[in-house]
């Protein structure tokens, strides 16, 4: 949820712009603390998909070299 008063409308138009996904990151970089929040939402919803897609192909991750 977007409780920043100017922020919530100009995503809106982002998302509906030519490019939305550009768009909506280059308004976010004006919103540092959106910005966090987005970078953290979005990286934990990649590793769920990428974990569904994994379990759906009956494969394994990769173990970390690390």
């Amino acid at each position: 949820e977007v409780i920043h008063p100017h922020a919530y409308g100009e995503l809106q138009q982002a998302l509906e712009s030519r490019r939305p996904v550009r768009t909506f990151n280059h308004v976010l970089m004006h919103y540092p603390a959106l910005l966090q929040a987005w970078q953290s939402f979005e990286a934990e919803r990649l590793r769920e998909l990428a974990q569904d897609w994994l379990e759906q192909n009956e494969l394994q991750p990769a173990q970390s070299r690390h």
